[in-house]
């Protein structure tokens, strides 16, 4: 039963990286439009939608794989879903699959996180230098969805 669970997250993780990684395209797609137009374009707008889009898809990941995490903790009686923790406790080859998966993710959130980064600052530019109040909330909005994704515990 362990071991259906421990395939779960890994497929689940798998999943949220695939749609990271789209996030990650997207995200650099969105820093080459600003850095083009400086404006809230069409395609500016299209981008952030498409991103909010995958952040739901993402937060319903998050949420299932938090159900599987913690049925995984009650089977294996440890206090929380580490790696450290699972090492000895399930598989070895399962183990190393979680730990690549983890990893990747991580990695690929670095990526976007850094991106965004320099998207924000953009967008800060773009708000102060002009006056489009429904662009401040759609950028704003899009950036605390983001936010929530990256810490799914605050929610």
């Amino acid at each position: 039963m362990v071991k259906q669970i421990i395939r779960e997250i890994v497929d689940n993780f798998q999943k949220q990286l695939d749609l990271y990684e789209k996030m990650a395209e997207l995200s650099s797609a969105q820093l080459i439009c600003l850095e083009k137009n400086r404006a809230m374009s069409g395609e500016l707008r299209d981008i952030m939608s498409k991103r909010q889009a995958l952040m739901e898809d993402i937060s319903s990941l998050n949420e299932k794989n938090r159900a599987c995490q913690q049925q995984a903790v009650q089977q294996l009686d440890i206090n929380e879903f580490v790696l450290s923790k699972l090492q000895g406790l399930i598989d070895g080859a399962d183990h190393e699959q979680l730990r690549d998966t983890v990893s990747r993710l991580g990695s690929i959130l670095e990526a976007i996180n850094e991106m965004d980064r320099k998207n924000q600052l953009l967008m800060v530019e773009v708000n102060t230098s002009k006056a489009g109040g429904e662009s401040k909330a759609s950028n704003r909005q899009a950036s605390d969805a983001y936010r929530r994704s990256m810490n799914p515990n605050q929610n």
